[in-house]
């Protein structure tokens, strides 16, 4: 039941590339993806007619930038407001402020493409169709925990002029 659209030519094009490896990690959230679909960018068809048969589509459910932006101004003005003292009042303006929840979804997304990637021997593709940061994110998290060399100071640099300044 997936859609294709000018939108989606070039993911189209990786699936077709890597469906034979049977890995595929879709990391928008679910309702992104049905919310895109309604608005004619939708997501591959895995059902066996679309050509992706041997893809699985995997929803890590990571907010959109303008839910983190949101988390992270809370956690801004948190931390940037005058400490008066009161632990329980902190730790509930942060617990307010989502923003564990989201490092916990993205941890838990760079576990499960680790685990794809190490344990399991699938290639996987990492996409979002609107081309935001969390494909960044998860790329750059996965490659600092499996790739030692990304976790030197010339690794972190040559990290973030490819994940976040060459496109």
């Amino acid at each position: 039941m997936g859609w294709r659209c000018s939108k989606m030519v070039d993911t189209t094009r990786t699936i077709t590339l890597v469906r034979t490896h049977q890995g595929f990690v879709g990391r928008y959230s679910k309702n992104y993806g049905f919310t895109g679909k309604c608005e004619a960018a939708g997501f591959e068809d895995t059902s066996g007619s679309g050509g992706y048969a041997a893809c699985s589509i995997e929803f890590l459910n990571i907010g959109n930038i303008h839910v983190m932006r949101d988390a992270y101004n809370k956690l801004e003005g948190m931390v940037q407001s005058s400490w008066d003292g009161d632990v329980a009042k902190w730790l509930t303006q942060l617990e307010l402020s989502h923003w564990l929840e989201h490092i916990k979804v993205l941890l838990a997304g760079t576990l499960r493409i680790m685990d794809l990637l190490e344990n399991v021997g699938q290639s996987v593709v990492l996409h979002c169709s609107d081309g935001w940061d969390r494909t960044s994110q998860l790329c750059s998290l996965v490659e600092i925990c499996l790739d030692p060399f990304y976790r030197t100071r010339d690794g972190l640099a040559v990290l973030i002029e490819k994940q976040w300044l060459s496109f």
